[in-house]
Parts: C-alpha cells; structure tokens; sequence
C-alpha cells in the first residue's frame, strides 16, 4: 500500500502547476482519435512535384511563441517549412512560412533556444549546408544564417541533425549524419560522405571534426547525443544507414577534454553497439529498469533496441516484443519515427511507430505500430485499435497540444497533410518536468531527469530532433494508480542536481537555473 506524501520539497527556482483534472477517465488501449483536418492541419497538403520521402514527413512540435502551448514546424514543399499555431486546445492555425531565403528547402529542421531567450530559434540543414534562425517573437523569425556550405568535394544531402552539449560550456553543438554524397554512385550504395561535427563558438557553429567508424566516409540519417554512461558528458550515437552493406554503428565516448576540443572514442564493437542497421529513427528510455538508458532503432523489419546490460548492449526488441506487423514479411516494411511515450499514464512507457516506403516508386502497404507497455513488454495493438493506417509516415513526436495532460501524436506523412491523434485521458497519474535552463541553452536537452514514485522508477533524458521528429522541451512520465512522485531528481548537463520531494500529480512541475 503507497504510503502517505511527506510534505512537498522543491529546490530554489522549482514550482508546481495547478492540478489537472480528467472528466471522464477512459481506461485501455483505444484511446486515440485521427483529427487532423478537424483541428487546422487539412491546408498543410503538399503543392508541386514532391521530393523523395522521407523530408515531407519530418514534424517539428515546440511552444515557438512561449505561451505554453506547443506550435507545429511542418514541410511545405516548394518553400520553407510553415508554422501552425495552437490556440491553447489543441486547434492550429497557418501563419505562414519561416522564410522564404536563396536558399533550397531544409530537409529538417530543430528547435532550440540558443541564445537563452526563452524562445526556441531554428536550426535547419538542407542539400550541402546547415543555417540558423533567430526566433524573433511572436511567431516571427529572422533571416536564415548560412552556418556551412559544402564546398570542397561532393555535396552532402543532410537528412537530420542533433543538438547537445559535447564540450559542458553551456551552450549547444551540433552534429549532422551525412545519408550520402549527391551524385551518380551507379548501383550498389549512394556515395558516402562523412558525418560532420560542429562547435558552438559564440552562438556560430563552427566545424570542428568529421566522424566515420571505420575512418572512412559513410552513410547515417540519425543521430543521438546522450549520457550513456551516466557520468556527466554526453556521448554520441550514430546508427548506421545501409544494414549489411554499410559501415556499423558507431558510439562514440566523450573522453572529455583534450588537445583538439574533446576527445571521442567509437566503442561500440566492444559494448556490442556495433549494429548494422538501416537506421532511421531513435528514441532512448531506460526500459529495463537497471538505470541506464537503452536505444530503440527503426530499422527495414522490426525495430531493434540496444538493451543496456553490465556496461554494454545486447538486442531486446524481440524478448520485449517489439516485432513487425502479424501477416507481413521484414523486408516488406520499414518503420520510421520511434516514440516511447506513456499514452495512457499506467507507468510503462509504450512505443509507436511511423512507416513509410523507402521511395517513391514503392506501393507496398506499410502499416504504423502502437505498442501498449506492460511488466511482461509491449504488444501490439494498432490493428486492434485502427491505428495501423497503411499509408506512408515518417516522422512521429508525441506532445500535449490540448492541455489534458496526456500526450497526443503528431505524424507526418509524405504526399499529404500531418495526422493528429488526440489521446483521450485515463485515470492514471502524470507529471510533467519543464527545465529553463541558463546560458545559450535555454532548454536544458541534454538533461537527465530520474523520477521515484511507490511503484515506479523512470529515467529520461531530454533530447531535441530524433531523426525526422522533434517534440516539446519537456518530459511526461506517468504513474498508474501511485499518487505523488516521492522524488524527482534533475541532472542539468553541467552536472548540477536538483531534487524536489513528495510531489503530487496531474500537474507540471517546472526547475528553473
């Protein structure tokens, strides 16, 4: 039996929302409803001649005016990306295109505070060049910043990117997976090209060191920066692209500092981590309770996830019941966008996907995936549900957008407008922890949050773009029947720790630098 709350402890700085309250709580999986066009998004079908999938299908979900609701970054092809604003329940409406620059549409793009403003600036890459834009306020943004262009050799074509702080000064570097070089390889693998680093110099990202596993180009579409070892620096994992016939995984270990920046070291033979995958998306959790962060991959088939164990990695998808579609062959469906996100608050993360062919030429169906999370591991449901829609998707972010409390999906497709999936609240316990973070990291990513309650233990962190979807800067951890939260433990990037005590729930709870 959940023993009584002591009395509620927070650190300087910290402070706790009102409670949220569920009217009519709804309890098992079917809770989801398609209502996109009902809610704004039907003007965002796609004009012209589309390009390739997946850059279409990549979302953006991010509160870009700082009015605590979250707004929508969402491709418009032949432009720039458009920015959907929410009313506060969850109903958007089109305000316009970021820019309209001498410059090719992004193939992605990220939201970040970079100059501690409280509002999250841009940073976008596209064919052979990487750009910033300043967020103005509202909903306003400035000229497009040419950070790099690929000048010298082949051009890359950048389908992603991550934000995290490699070097612990505060502010936010970068890192951009190459997929390939532009240009005519014949058969066989695109050209490679290698993945490119960047440090933050005064707000300009400045390129500091190409990576590659094995010393050579390569091809990757993802990447991750997190604190795999729990010591303070975040490390960098960089799925490989191309299965088989492609270069492995990398892991890279931050050494910390050393003559040439920081020092990095690709471990991942030695930890297991060395998979040859066709990676497409990403998303970490600790999921087999031992503390450490484990890694779920999409892939051509099922997704595979790195389970943490004693220091290194075996694969867990399949024990915990991760696999492709009943009926379907593996090479007959690629997943996507990977979330794990808590749907129905019972304190086990579940896991969905988005999936989508490979090209445009492909017409074999590829159905979504919604894993409800248990004690015994994930089943799926979402053919039970009607959430397998066969339709090409790519990139999926969850996040609250109509203030329940409980969080919704975003999907983007490739050919038509984003889906939107409203969750329907539960009688579950919830809390979400908002970092404002100091310096030119204004949201704290990179931040690990470990929270305690009577039956659950859950450890986070909080990352930015996962591939082709980025969601709030916030973290949504649910709690079943448990009614407070006995600890909630920040790790800040620079190693600070804030505890708050006896929290209860169904409320945001926000730590402040």
């Amino acid at each position: 039996m959940e023993p009584p709350p002591g009395d509620l402890q927070l650190p300087m700085g910290a402070r706790l929302g009102d409670e949220v309250v569920c009217a009519a709580p709804l309890d098992g999986p079917n809770r989801l409803v398609e209502e996109g066009a009902a809610r704004g998004l039907g003007v965002l079908a796609p004009d012209g001649v589309l390009p390739p999938p997946p850059v279409t299908g990549v979302v953006t979900a991010s509160d870009l005016d700082g009015d605590g609701d979250v707004d929508l970054l969402v491709p418009h092809f032949p432009g720039w990306w458009r920015v959907m604003a929410n009313d506060g329940a969850g109903v958007f409406e089109l305000i316009g295109d970021v820019a309209t620059p001498p410059l090719p549409p992004p193939q992605n793009i990220a939201a970040a505070d970079l100059d501690g403003d409280g509002l999250p600036d841009l940073v976008a890459v596209g064919d052979g060049y990487v750009a910033t834009v300043r967020n103005l306020g509202g909903l306003v943004f400035g000229d497009p910043v040419v950070q790099y262009e690929d000048t010298d050799g082949p051009m890359a074509r950048f389908l992603s990117l991550a934000l995290g702080d490699l070097d612990d000064d505060g502010d936010l570097d970068l890192v951009v997976p190459a997929v390939a070089s532009i240009g005519d390889a014949g058969p066989g693998l695109p050209l490679p090209h290698r993945d490119l680093l960047f440090r933050n110099e005064d707000g300009a990202f400045v390129l500091a060191r190409t990576l590659s596993p094995e010393g050579v180009p390569g091809h990757a579409q993802a990447a991750l920066f997190t604190d795999r070892d729990a010591d303070g620096d975040l490390d960098l994992l960089i799925p490989s692209e191309f299965g088989m016939e492609s270069e492995p995984t990398a892991f890279f270990r931050n050494d910390g500092p050393d003559g040439d920046w920081v020092g990095l070291t690709n471990d991942a033979p030695l930890l297991g981590a060395d998979l040859r995958i066709a990676a497409m998306g990403i998303d970490a959790a600790d999921l087999n309770g031992d503390g450490a962060m484990d890694y779920c991959i999409s892939d051509f088939g099922p997704v595979q996830c790195l389970a943490s164990q004693d220091g290194a990695y075996d694969e867990g998808a399949e024990r915990w019941g991760i696999v492709a579609p009943a009926g379907i062959d593996d090479r007959d469906f690629a997943a996507w966008g990977v979330e794990l996100v808590d749907l129905d608050a019972d304190g086990f993360l579940d896991l969905v996907t988005a999936a989508g062919a490979p090209t445009a030429e492909d017409t074999r169906p590829q159905p979504d995936q919604l894993f409800m999370g248990s004690v015994d591991g994930f089943v799926d449901v979402g053919e039970e549900v009607g959430f397998a829609d066969p339709d090409w998707h790519y990139g999926v972010a969850s996040a609250d957008f109509d203030g329940d409390g409980f969080r919704d999906l975003i999907i983007g497709d490739w050919d038509e407008p984003p889906s939107l999936w409203m969750n329907r609240c539960s009688a579950g316990g919830w809390l979400v922890v908002d970092l404002e973070g100091a310096d030119m990291n204004g949201e704290g990513f990179g931040a690990r949050v470990e929270v305690t309650s009577f039956r659950t233990q859950h450890v986070r962190e909080l990352h930015n773009v996962r591939s082709f979807a980025q969601g709030p800067s916030e973290l949504h951890f649910g709690f079943g029947t448990d009614t407070y939260a006995s600890e909630v433990r920040v790790v800040w990037p620079d190693g600070e720790v804030q505890v708050a005590e006896n929290v209860p729930l169904n409320r945001r709870l926000t730590f402040a630098r």
